[in-house]
């Protein structure tokens, strides 16, 4: 008796390891995309990233941060959208926030041909407020792509770029999707036909 008591408290630890929470949503949306979809090496453009905010609240400009990185690129200084001064209540100064909207625009090239595709990774830090109260500090990875030609000095390899503007996306939760509940459906299939 004492098995099945443990078996049980087996499945369930499994079963719900497996569910996934729905995603909440957020009234800070990121989304990134380079200034062409395609380019060649030692080429310039910039990639372009902006946060959209919901309407009542902010993001405080002096906790916004972008990091990009990319094997094959290098990138600038961003240059951020002007903030609005704003009093805040909370701590009682007046503070440069982000409304609505921040954009912010990095310059990068191209400075080797690594491969046809190059996938840059963005880390966003931020803080975002109402005026009764804050969010903890956030930290949101975004990607973006870009198709890049090889070198005209180099010998024609006889591969093409892929067309098309790859626009970022945050990634879906470890876990999420129609594989972990077909999971969790094996799983409780398995334990009724053991009983």
């Amino acid at each position: 008796m004492k098995h099945y008591g443990l078996l049980i408290v087996l499945f369930f630890q499994v079963a719900f390891a497996q569910l996934s929470l729905p995603a909440v949503p957020t009234p800070f949306r990121w989304s990134a995309i380079f200034s062409r979809d395609t380019c060649g090496v030692h080429d310039t453009l910039s990639l372009r990233l902006r946060l959209a905010i919901d309407k009542g609240y902010y993001v405080y400009k002096s906790k916004t941060s972008v990091r990009p990185a990319c094997p094959g690129l290098r990138f600038g200084a961003p240059a951020f959208s002007a903030a609005a001064v704003h009093y805040d209540s909370l701590t009682g100064k007046k503070e440069r926030v982000f409304v609505d909207s921040m954009i912010a625009v990095i310059p990068c090239s191209v400075e080797k041909h690594v491969s046809d595709t190059v996938a840059a990774t963005v880390v966003c830090s931020y803080q975002g407020c109402t005026s009764a109260m804050c969010f903890l500090p956030a930290r949101d990875s975004l990607s973006c792509t870009l198709c890049v030609r090889p070198d005209t000095m180099l010998p024609h390899t006889g591969k093409s770029a892929a067309s098309g503007a790859a626009v970022s996306s945050r990634t879906p939760a470890e876990g999420s999707g129609s594989g972990a509940r077909g999971g969790f459906i094996a799983l409780l299939l398995a334990f009724i036909g053991g009983l």
